[in-house]
């Protein structure tokens, strides 16, 4: 998968990362479903994944082999556990 966010302004750009964080909602409800032990809410959990997520956008490079799900997830969990003040294993995610 390819990502290019562009638009003629602003306004389609927002509009297109929108899209793709909604296309991306079931990675993100599965991502913080092993955070349900923490006692944080949801609400919570899916904002700071929307964050990985945006991250992944601006970094992603498509030369690289893995595809852009896997280098999402990756970034959402880094995200999540700063949140939590877990360590971040650089070799699981």
């Amino acid at each position: 998968m390819i990502l290019i966010i562009r638009g003629k302004n602003k306004k389609q750009a927002e509009t297109a990362k929108e899209l793709l964080i909604s296309r991306l909602q079931p990675l993100i409800d599965s991502e913080i479903s092993s955070y349900n032990s923490y006692r944080v809410s949801d609400d919570v959990l899916s904002k700071i994944s929307k964050k990985g997520i945006l991250k992944a956008l601006e970094t992603y490079n498509t030369s690289k082999k893995y595809r852009f799900s896997v280098y999402a997830s990756w970034l959402i969990r880094a995200e999540i556990h700063k949140f939590l003040g877990l360590p971040i294993d650089p070799e699981k995610v």
